[in-house]
């Protein structure tokens, strides 16, 4: 055994000791605390433990699930491995037969291909002789066409059907007979502020056998008749004096006229008693006849060339004269200047009526006749117009005048063809009417009239127009014994029919 010396300390033995102790409790403290962090520490060490072990479970499961969700995929592409084996047999087949038929059809293409080659030389072959055909065809065509055209223009009789603007278009005659229509109504005026002489109205209205005679202050309706005379007797003047002309005046129309109403009886007559006629040479008379009265309804009675000058035809102006002489003694304008208008409006007028009515009537074929209803006619809404409604439609509406003649082809009742309808004043009640009977008189007629006139000229009418009156009852005075005269013989009173035939038959 060792002996060990230990020294003392100098201090008091308790006095080291305490230290020691307080040392010791310092390292012990120490200790507790180290050792509480490690026991802490070692605490969430086993928590970590633990999680990892739970994540490792988890970890287990997953991987067994996967597992197990793997197998079933290898499963499952097993077979689908399967499927696409045995899919691939079955289009590895169909490939196969795909192919053979494709070999097939190549083979069938060849032959098409070298089958279409020899069509196509013999299309090509084709296709020259087609040409030459249609070349052939062509001129063959053209030559028909020729041939056709020319057949047909010397057969048809419609002429410039295609082309309404066209004077001798249907459609355009029509617009022109319309204008014509107001032109005569212009000229003749409508009879306000106008001086009237009722004894030559009277007198022109009972030579249409008009059973109306009219006094002075007329009522509308009156006026009306008044108007409807006037331009009746203003168309049947120009017409009478138009044919007086052509027959007995010489002019470039009227052997014109004269050639053209022989010339064409001429050829039907060759055309019918020749052997060879055709439809080409029996259409000649009727195409001559049309093309000379469409020059004639251009340029008939216009004004004359005289070098660098023009002047008025002579016809025209004759016929003016006499126009305007006759119904200035019917109406009577109170201003020159209004008179003066109404005069001038002559000349157009003139042309415009013998034009119409003496030449272009007879360029339409079948052409066309124009007829005058007479007195006492039925009226016909078909063939007539008029100032009635179809209210006043009933047996008993009958024509008093005519003052526009219906234009109407001569064709059967289904092809005819009518261009204007008669205008007409239909029968009312007209101030005095001459009796019925064919035994009156007109002594009391004019007896009538004359008290009137001898009343307006005493006191005077709306218009103190006295004078008028005093002229209008001299007038009647005068022309009493003639009107008298004229009826108890019956010879100068021209009848409707008999007078409208006649410019008919002017027209023929």
């Amino acid at each position: 055994m060792t002996n060990i010396n230990i020294p003392f300390p100098d201090k008091p033995l308790e006095e080291d000791t305490n230290k020691v102790i307080d040392k010791l409790g310092i390292g012990f403290n120490k200790l507790s605390n180290k050792l509480s962090n490690l026991l802490e520490e070692n605490h969430k060490k086993n928590d970590e433990i633990r999680i990892l072990t739970n994540l490792e479970k988890q970890k287990d499961n997953k991987i067994e699930q996967l597992e197990t969700k793997l197998e079933i995929i290898i499963k499952i592409r097993k077979d689908e491995k399967n499927d696409y084996k045995m899919e691939l047999k079955e289009h590895t087949k169909t490939f196969n037969e795909i192919n053979n038929e494709n070999d097939y059809l190549k083979r069938m293409n060849q032959e098409l291909s070298d089958r279409n080659e020899q069509l196509r030389e013999k299309n090509k072959a084709l296709i020259g002789e087609n040409e030459q055909l249609k070349t052939w065809n062509a001129k063959f065509k053209n030559e028909n066409e020729k041939y056709q055209n020319f057949i047909g223009k010397a057969t048809t009789f419609s002429l410039n059907e295609s082309d309404e603007s066209d004077e001798n278009h249907s459609v355009q005659f029509v617009k022109d007979i319309e204008e014509l229509q107001r032109m005569l109504e212009n000229y003749v005026g409508t009879l306000r502020k106008v001086d009237l002489n009722f004894g030559e109205i009277n007198k022109l209205l009972y030579t249409y056998k008009c059973k109306a005679q009219l006094k002075l202050k007329p009522k509308e309706n009156e006026l009306q008749l008044v108007k409807a005379v006037l331009q009746r007797h203003v168309l049947e003047e120009i017409i009478n004096d138009a044919n007086h002309h052509l027959s007995k005046t010489e002019s470039l129309e009227s052997v014109i006229y004269e050639l053209i109403t022989l010339f064409p009886q001429i050829l039907v007559e060759l055309s019918t008693k020749r052997d060879g006629a055709n439809d080409i040479t029996r259409a000649w008379p009727i195409k001559m006849r049309q093309h000379i009265f469409e020059v004639l309804g251009s340029l008939g009675f216009s004004n004359i060339i005289d070098g660098k000058n023009k002047q008025e035809h002579p016809v025209i102006s004759d016929i003016k004269a006499k126009l305007n002489a006759s119904i200035n003694n019917l109406r009577k304008y109170k201003g020159q200047q209004r008179s003066k208008l109404h005069n001038d409006m002559a000349i157009d007028l003139i042309r415009e009526v013998i034009r119409i009515f003496l030449f272009r009537l007879k360029v339409q074929e079948p052409f066309v006749r124009f007829q005058f209803f007479p007195y006492n006619t039925k009226i016909d809404p078909s063939k007539m117009e008029g100032r009635w409604g179809n209210e006043d439609m009933d047996d008993n509406l009958l024509v008093e005048l005519c003052s526009f003649p219906l234009l109407i082809t001569d064709n059967d009742e289904k092809d005819r063809k009518i261009y204007a309808r008669a205008k007409i004043v239909h029968q009312e009640r007209f101030g005095m009417k001459l009796s019925e009977n064919n035994n009156f008189s007109l002594g009391s007629a004019i007896r009538s009239f004359v008290i009137n006139t001898v009343s307006n000229f005493y006191f005077g009418n709306s218009d103190g127009n006295t004078t008028a009156g005093k002229n209008n009852f001299n007038e009647s005075l005068s022309n009493n014994d003639e009107i008298e005269n004229n009826h108890n013989a019956d010879r100068n009173i021209p009848n409707l029919e008999n007078n409208s035939n006649a410019v008919g038959n002017n027209l023929k």
